[in-house]
């Protein structure tokens, strides 16, 4: 019998590919329900419900059988289960079910009668079974359920007459929701998940009958986790009785039926801490449990655009007759004058005559296309009318001044839900952007933890939390509340998701003005945080944001330019920078604020006016679902960073080298920053260049992702010189742990990565074995977990949450990577099921992976097609061998933005002038990315 080890409490359904459809694993069966032989309308008997089951575990002393099946006729298909993958049923010979094959007739339970159940009932072998998962396609009391008289259910019960049920009633979770919960014996209740009257989903349930525990997980029928609950029974100890569906209370709903198909049930006498089911198809599988990560689907959907044609309006034509010696001016009147989904053409030459600031004027579908950032060079040195040199801008929406909203969530949301309830939606348009935000925790709890409030902010905290404080200078990039929150938590939103509108009330094309009270708004992607909460969430929109711009093969020279970010994008969806050269930004390169599904691929970013603080590369001010992948940045101070909420956003395969700064001698300062609150469930992946931070100086950050990296420390610091120019290096003394997670970081998962540099790391992690925090990150450490700063006590629930796995080091030694249990934040034991930190942090935790096998990437599925053929994928880990990086024992190759800027003829320790970048001649063919996201289903249409 093959057998299938659930990883988690919370079952995700993931990814085949990035594309972001979902698809259905093959699921292993010891027993199968099908009514493929029986007419519907028929009164369902035991013989005919006997008649259907199919198993090889029910052999000679092992019986699976109905003892009684009462109210039951049965029901057509309802084909909204018809998409489920294939079934294999266990044992020698099982037969295959093919996918999409089991679509058959079902059992209909008849809603009017009150404790009329059917009873799949085992003996023998299956009835010594003591973990167990049952699984069925539900579809909800047609034609309508009545209020709290429908009570539905499916369960598993034990011999001794403890049960795991789920139910299923509209008086769950109240106030008019319909929901479904898990019920135990002596009776108790998980939480509610809230579900559609009418609806059709995947219902999942699973009972370790020998411990009590029992989990519930509700999937639509696509495959898309709509919530998941867990609970202990307080009596057990028996093994498996029977599967019971039908109606278990004493209510009745006159005139529907629950259908129930595609009943399946597993089981085993193994002892485990966790129940059987089917394996998860997200690339994260086996590793990470999926309660602490996300289905990736960052940046452009369907990927950059490369089909668009030139612009051949007047304004055009004038900037492509005059080319170099055309004006600012004329090029933003040619941007205002393209049709949608064209592109304005900047010839080769040095437009020493557009000295104002770039901008796309609130337009959409536009894209801004140099001859190569070798031939086209830009030097804006006014901001005015931008907030940037080049400005994606659609103005006039801000946390601090929303056009519309905020307004309340209402209803229930879970991680991946891809609905809320609005009471309003004045201009709100299908196919537009919509920011999602929720107000910050008073206190800490030791769970997840938002919090960006005012530095010295202290509270009484429940255990086994800590009362603060929780940053030293305050919170506020981006979020409703402002810089600071001044005097508490009260104002503060720094939990926040900008996702896409795909409907309302059922209407699903794009560009349709949603219009009415308590609408029903679909969107995309779904949550990414598991602790959404309608009690305290609030949707804000723009009226005109803009969508689909870029910015495309230039070079844009900002150091005459003072306060400006080189690229601005603001209030824009699914806008994009590709093959950009950028230089001496003030801020940052390019700033993402209130920008989701954006591309920043293929750049070449060098040096900022400032190398000290706030000087950045691609700086995350507000963003969701962003890529940020195979950038080169050199000379820049902090190359990649969440300062503000960021959620859902990819940094993949960058390269950075030197990153300047001279705040202090010797000192480097990590390239990956995680700065703000509500920077949670990004993904940094196959990126080489000197290390990350969590810091504690603006907030706290939750279930970030590190995998495959190779950080090192970088071989040069400033030592001396008042200028770049002038600049000297000496070897790096300060700042290198490469791995710094401070206090209130949490839920971070740091996978399959090469950490430090022989000779200089010299620590495992913070002077000790055990990662149990520190004083400093200023040592050398390959890890530095949980230590505050500036008032910041440590954090010991940092160290608990954290997951290691997989990481090669020169301390342990490069060819012995790091697979300890001992790492991993694995469930607790049953016996501490009621402690405060059991209850706050098991829903998050990871079981040891039963193997040491780690999959190539968590966002691609197989090699993208912009891969080099001749390159290894993946690149970097403890499974690489013969790497082209030295000293690291083979565990890590080249990434291609490495292999552009040592092409290009870059130093070796990032010293030296702007380089020559042309993203053609670095990457060849395919350069607007590969396996990018697709849009989902439903949509029509685009806005211009």
């Amino acid at each position: 019998m093959r057998r299938i080890l659930l990883l988690s409490a919370l079952l995700l359904i993931g990814l085949a590919n990035v594309a972001g459809a979902q698809q259905w694993s093959t699921l292993s069966a010891d027993a199968l329900v099908s009514m493929n032989t029986s007419s519907p309308g028929t009164s369902l008997t035991t013989a005919l419900a006997n008649a259907g089951i199919v198993s090889s575990q029910c052999v000679a002393g092992s019986t699976c059988t109905f003892s009684t099946v009462s109210n039951f006729t049965v029901g057509a298909n309802q084909s909204k289960c018809s998409n489920l993958g294939p079934v294999q049923m266990s044992g020698s010979g099982g037969p295959l079910y093919p996918a999409q094959s089991l679509n058959y007739n079902n059992m209909a339970h008849n809603d009017a009668g009150n404790n009329t159940n059917a009873y799949l009932k085992f003996s023998g072998a299956p009835g010594k079974a003591t973990v167990i998962s049952a699984l069925a396609c539900v579809t909800l009391g047609p034609p309508s359920q009545g209020n709290g008289d429908d009570w539905d259910i499916f369960g598993i019960w034990d011999m001794n007459g403890d049960y795991w049920e789920a139910q299923l009633n509209s008086a769950c979770p109240g106030s008019g929701e319909y929901g479904i919960r898990m019920e135990v014996k002596p009776t108790a209740h998980s939480s509610c998940i809230a579900i559609a009257p009418q609806g059709t989903y995947y219902i999942a349930i699973a009972a370790d009958t020998a411990t009590g525990y029992g989990a519930l997980w509700v999937l639509t029928p696509g495959g898309t986790v709509v919530g998941t609950a867990s609970i202990t029974a307080g009596d057990y100890g028996a093994s498996l009785s029977y599967i019971q569906i039908g109606n278990n209370e004493n209510g009745n709903n006159s005139g529907t039926s629950t259908y129930f198909q595609n009943l399946m049930v597993n089981w085993t006498t193994a002892t485990t801490s966790e129940p059987l089911f089917w394996t998860n198809n997200s690339p994260a599988a086996g590793v990470l449990a999926p309660g602490r990560f996300t289905n990736w689907t960052p940046g452009v959907i369907g990927g950059i655009p490369t089909n668009r044609t030139q612009c051949t309006t007047s304004a055009c034509n004038t900037v492509t007759s005059n080319g170099a010696s055309s004006t600012s001016a004329q090029i933003n009147a040619a941007i205002m004058s393209a049709p949608a989904n064209s592109y304005v053409s900047l010839p080769a030459g040095t437009y020493s005559n557009a000295t104002g600031c770039i901008t796309f004027g609130g337009v959409s579908n536009v894209t801004l296309r140099g001859a190569g950032a070798n031939q086209t060079f830009l030097a804006p040195t006014s901001t005015t009318g931008c907030s940037g040199s080049i400005g994606m801008v659609s103005g006039g929406n801000s946390a601090g001044s929303p056009q519309n909203g905020p307004v309340a969530v209402s209803g229930n949301v879970v991680q991946g839900s891809t609905t809320i309830r609005l009471a309003s939606v004045p201009n709100l348009t299908i196919g537009n952007p919509i920011i999602l935000d929720q107000l910050d925790p008073t206190c800490d709890n030791g769970g997840i933890f938002v919090s960006g409030t005012a530095s010295g902010y202290t509270c009484t905290a429940t255990s086994p939390g800590i009362g603060g404080p929780y940053n030293t200078d305050g919170g506020g990039n981006g979020i409703r509340g402002g810089s600071g929150c001044s005097g508490g938590p009260g104002g503060c939103y720094h939990q926040q998701q900008q996702v896409m509108v795909t409907s309302c009330n059922g209407v699903t094309t794009v560009g349709t003005a949603c219009s009415g009270t308590n609408v029903v708004v679909g969107f995309y992607p779904g949550l990414h945080m598991p602790n959404w909460s309608t009690a305290n969430m609030f949707a804000w929109w723009a009226s005109k944001p803009i969508q689909a711009d870029g910015v495309e093969d230039l070079n844009i020279n900002s150091a005459n330019n003072s306060g400006a970010n080189s690229i601005e994008i603001e209030n824009c969806q699914g806008c994009w920078v590709k093959g950009v050269t950028s230089q001496q930004s003030s801020e940052a390169h390019i700033q993402l604020l209130y920008a989701n599904l954006t591309s920043i691929r293929n750049n070449y970013f060098f040096l900022t006016q400032n190398t000290t603080t706030v000087s950045y590369g691609v700086e995350c001010f507000s963003c969701s679902d962003s890529l940020v992948e195979n950038n080169i940045f050199h000379a820049v101070t902090t190359p990649e960073i969440n300062n503000g909420p960021s959620t859902g956003t990819v940094w993949g395969y960058n390269y950075t080298i030197n990153d300047y700064y001279t705040g202090s001698t010797n000192y480097s300062i990590p390239a990956r920053g995680d700065h703000a609150a509500g920077s949670d469930t990004n993904l940094t992946e196959g990126n080489i260049s000197n290390g990350i931070t969590g810091d504690v100086i603006h907030g706290t950050a939750n279930m970030m992702t590190y995998f495959r990296n190779y950080y090192a420390v970088q071989p040069a610091c400033w030592q001396s010189g008042s200028s770049y120019a002038s600049a000297t290096y000496g070897a790096c003394t300060g700042g290198i742990t490469v791995a710094q997670v401070y206090a209130f970081h949490r839920f971070y998962s740091l996978i399959g990565n090469v950490l430090g540099t022989t000779g200089v790391t010299k620590t495992y992690c913070n002077g000790t074995s055990s990662c149990s925090g520190g004083s400093t990150a200023n040592n050398t450490n390959v890890l530095g977990v949980g230590y505050g700063n500036g008032g910041v006590p440590s954090d010991s629930n940092t160290v608990a949450t954290i997951m290691l796995w997989g990481n090669a080091d020169p301390v342990t030694g490069y060819g012995s990577p790091r697979f300890n249990c001992s790492e991993v934040p694995q469930f607790p034991a049953q016996d501490t099921a009621t402690s405060s930190m059991y209850k706050v942090q098991f829903p998050y935790l990871n079981p040891c992976p039963s193997s040491e096998t780690l999959p190539a990437s968590f966002y691609y599925s197989s090699k993208p097609s912009w891969w080099p053929s001749t390159k290894p994928w993946p690149i970097i880990g403890p499974d690489v061998t013969g790497g082209n990086v030295s000293g690291v024992g083979g565990r890590a190759y080249t990434n291609p933005a490495e292999d552009c800027y040592l092409t290009m003829g870059g130093n070796s320790n990032g010293s030296g002038s702007a380089l020559s970048f042309n993203e053609a001649t670095c990457y060849g063919g395919n350069s607007s990315g590969g396996n990018q996201p697709t849009p989902p289903t439903g949509l029509s249409a685009t806005v211009h």
